[in-house]
């Protein structure tokens, strides 16, 4: 009977340990896709405000060479 027992315990610290894996993987993908929106939602920002590295290029304007009068 106290093999039986040690063994149970052995399965249920096992199970615990896994189940608590498994939840701490779940929290972190979570976490992930949500990092992910939020990120996606800001660069969505500053594309439609063109801010920061979306901004358009700024071209050059050329000067109109001197005309003589």
């Amino acid at each position: 009977m106290q093999r039986y027992r040690s063994n149970q315990e052995f399965i249920d610290t096992y199970l615990a340990k896994k189940e608590a894996l498994q939840k701490e993987k779940e929290r972190q993908e979570l976490m992930q896709k949500s990092a992910i929106k939020i990120q996606a939602w800001w660069r969505g920002v500053m594309v439609r405000r063109k801010l920061g590295p979306y901004r358009p290029t700024e071209k050059k304007k050329k000067r109109q060479a001197k005309t003589k009068k």
